[in-house]
């Protein structure tokens, strides 16, 4: 409407300028023909003459400008009823850009104060959301924040590693299937709250990979939460008076002792004789314990692999030390997630496709831990930004406070960028309102074509509705008659989802229109050539 209106200004100031020119018109034009008018007969006007055309053309102009004004603002009210969506530009997105945040497109890139209120792409499997998201935006880094990048097949690391360190980034790489970067979550957790939240990321997640893994339901609810206490016990045991403090020393203790043994075993450390006697409180028979073993057993078969049993160990050296021989932990080969907030890091999780439902109980726990200490490591004013690109968020298993987190961590300059195939992948990990509660408070959305069902649904309802005309021709006796209504329409709708050009995304970001723009695949682009061509 506000473009409409400035339109009306300017018809109305071109108009004036005629009015005031309209005797000289009209003189130049009756000169031309040699038609002698006014008082003295001799093709001129008197002033009498040149105000009365004046006063005719303004009354005419201000009539032309009120019925337009009416018009407009008739207008104005039924597209405000009919739906007021339209498609946006580029540059209707500047309130939101800058020059150092999260690339979406080809001209659109936010802000990194933007980029920490989040992104999430969906996109369907093969769509291109590495080479025309991910990459672009780990080339475009200027060496100022520190990245987490899970890269499935190891390519973004081994195209943008030369770049990374030219920048001077810590690279490190990380693979729980090839050993060279080592991880214990029990050594990072800091309190036994903390070892609580890691058994409940290892049953809730070692069930949901038996049950994708198998085609089958894994244990119940009732039987996870009665294994929960003996975990968290044996856990807490191994952390505290442990030889090796690791999961696969906690994994012998519940799978391989007996009642009698446990409880001899966990009354050496009170904290976790307390939980295993909230255990025993809900164990009625022997069968029963039975049962419990068998949940445990399946949640933590993955630590029986012998690489992710070595992934997870501390290293030790032997030293002698005061002339006896002793074994040191060798921290300097264990990850710790405070090196993202330490100095500039780029850190690439490498868990191969094919095996991410069988590590969802580890990777779980790993993810959470660096979201969670990126957070509680953001004390003061001297700590590096941290940006999250999470490609196949769905395989990393369920977190249960990423809801809250991505609501939260906007001050602590922390921002998760999500992709994923479809709406129905988070929704089958956090259930239909934490989905969409997740989703709403990434106020940054970005979509590929190929979307079907639900995500296509999805962006057509965050599109809105607009307003469009619709003629009518009915034919009767003495000729046809048209008529012209306004109707509401979806903006996009599901299936003009479906059909987005493949070269182009699209974006929904804050308030803002919906804008669709070039993908950003970076070996297309010239700028890039220099960056990943080595």
């Amino acid at each position: 409407m506000k473009e409409n209106f400035v339109k009306i200004f300017y018809i109305v100031l071109g108009g004036a300028i005629v009015v005031y020119i309209s005797p000289y018109i009209i003189r130049f034009l009756l000169g031309i023909i040699s038609i002698d008018v006014g008082m003295g007969g001799n093709g001129t006007f008197d002033k009498t003459v040149d105000s009365s055309i004046r006063v005719m053309a303004l009354v005419g102009l201000i009539v032309l400008a009120i019925y337009m004004c009416i018009k407009e603002l008739d207008s104005g009210y039924e597209v405000k009823e009919q739906g007021t969506s339209r498609m946006g530009k580029p540059k209707d997105l500047r309130e939101l850009c800058g020059n150092d945040g999260v690339v979406l497109s080809k001209r659109v890139r936010l802000s990194l104060k933007k980029s920490f209120e989040h992104v999430a792409v969906i996109g369907p499997t093969g769509c291109g959301k590495s080479s025309s998201f991910i990459i672009p935006n780990i080339l475009d880094l200027d060496g100022r924040v520190s990245v987490v990048v899970s890269d499935p097949k190891g390519e973004i690391h081994d195209i943008c590693k030369p770049y990374l360190e030219g920048l001077g980034y810590n690279v490190m790489k990380i693979n729980p299937f090839d050993t060279t970067i080592r991880y214990n979550p029990l050594l990072i957790a800091a309190d036994n709250t903390e070892i609580k939240e890691i058994a409940q990321l290892i049953l809730m997640n070692g069930n949901k990979s038996y049950e994708v893994g198998n085609n089958n339901s894994g244990g119940s609810s009732e039987w996870l939460s009665m294994a929960e206490p003996l975990l968290v016990a044996a856990l807490m045991f191994v952390k505290a008076k442990g030889l090796n403090k690791d999961i696969p020393e906690a994994m012998k203790i519940v799978l391989y002792k007996d009642l009698d043994q446990l409880d001899a075993i966990f009354k050496q450390y009170q904290p976790a004789y307390q939980e295993f006697m909230m255990f025993a409180q809900s164990k009625e028979s022997s069968r029963t314990m039975s049962s419990i073993k068998v949940v445990l057993a399946s949640a933590l078969k993955l630590f029986n692999d012998d690489k992710i049993s070595n992934f997870v160990k501390t290293p030790f050296s032997k030293r002698i030390i005061d002339g006896k021989e002793c074994y040191v932990p060798q921290l300097n080969l264990l990850f710790h997630p405070k090196v993202l907030r330490d100095r500039p890091t780029a850190l690439f999780v490498c868990v191969p496709e094919r095996k991410s439902i069988f590590a969802m109980p580890l990777m779980s726990v790993f993810y959470s831990q660096l979201l969670n200490k990126s957070m509680d490591f953001a004390e003061g004013d001297d700590y590096v930004s941290v940006l999250f690109f999470l490609d196949e968020f769905a395989n990393i298993g369920t977190l249960p406070g990423f809801a809250n987190l991505v609501a939260t961590s906007r001050s602590r300059r922390l921002g998760v960028a999500i992709a994923l195939q479809g709406m129905e992948q988070l929704k089958a990990n956090y259930g239909e309102e934490v989905a969409f509660n997740i989703l709403n408070n990434m106020k940054t959305k970005m979509f590929y074509s190929g979307l079907t069902g639900t995500s296509a649904d999805y962006v057509s309802q965050l599109a809105g509705f607009t307003t469009i005309k619709s003629e009518s021709v009915t034919k009767q006796e003495n000729g046809n008659s048209t008529s012209v209504s306004e109707q509401r329409r979806e903006l996009i709708t599901p299936d003009e989802v479906r059909r987005l050009d493949e070269k182009k995304v699209l974006i929904i970001a804050h308030n803002k229109n919906v804008v669709i723009d070039d993908r950003n695949d970076y070996y297309k682009e010239r700028r890039y050539d220099k960056k990943w061509k080595h």
